[in-house]
């Protein structure tokens, strides 16, 4: 059986035009936003206490989910967005 870092990179071969697709989005638009951050510097105090409390929960729980969502593990990824949407 292949180990987590080969059969991640594995998919990674198999889905090339997906994956850079993703990661050019990604990349974009984190980009995009650290454009207008250093732009407007002003506007950095807001998106911190937007991001604390709630909002947080929610980054670290997709933290959580997207390396399972790489390595094929839907079933396990799904499981653990209802658990911590449940419990939290």
């Amino acid at each position: 059986m292949l180990n987590p870092a080969r059969h991640a990179l594995s998919l990674i071969r198999r889905r090339r035009a997906e994956f850079i697709a993703v990661n050019a989005a990604f990349f974009g638009l984190f980009a995009a936003t650290m454009t207008v951050t250093l732009r407007n510097p002003e506007i950095q105090p807001g998106i911190l206490d937007m991001i604390s409390g709630a909002a947080a929960r929610v980054v670290s729980l997709y933290a959580l989910v997207v390396p399972l969502l790489l390595l094929g593990a839907i079933y396990e990824a799904f499981e653990i967005i209802y658990l911590v949407r449940y419990f939290v």
